[in-house]
C-alpha cells in the first residue's frame, strides 16, 4: 500500500518534475520554522521513521527539542511515508494521544 499511495502523494507539481526541480522544491518545504515551532505551545506528538529521508530523524530530535510539551515516537525503518508503512502502529499511538 506504502508503494501505490507514494506515486499519489505530494503536488501534481512535484510529482511532475524534474529530479532537479523535485531537489529545489524540497529546499523550499524543509525551510526552517524553528521560530514558528518555538510559538507552538499545545501537546504535540511527533511521529516520525528512522530512515526518512526527506525529513531526517535529527530533526525530528530538534523539533521535540523546541516544541514545549511534545513527545517523539520513533519508527525504527520507517520512511517519510511511515504513517502508511506502520498504519495499525501509527493509529494505535493516535489514538492514545487524542
Amino acid at each position: 500500500i506504502a508503494d501505490e499511495a507514494k506515486k499519489y502523494i505530494g503536488s501534481p507539481d512535484y510529482r511532475q518534475a524534474s529530479p532537479m526541480m523535485r531537489k529545489i522544491l524540497v529546499n523550499v518545504i524543509n525551510e526552517d520554522l524553528s521560530v514558528a515551532a518555538k510559538k507552538i505551545n499545545v501537546p504535540t506528538l511527533l511521529i516520525w521513521g528512522t530512515e526518512d529521508q526527506a525529513s531526517p530523524i535529527e530533526e525530528a530530535i530538534e523539533l521535540e527539542k523546541i516544541i514545549q510539551d511534545s513527545a517523539l515516537i520513533k519508527i525504527d525503518g520507517g520512511t517519510h511515508y511511515v504513517y502508511l508503512e506502520a498504519l495499525n502502529y501509527v493509529t494505535t499511538i493516535l489514538k492514545e494521544f487524542l
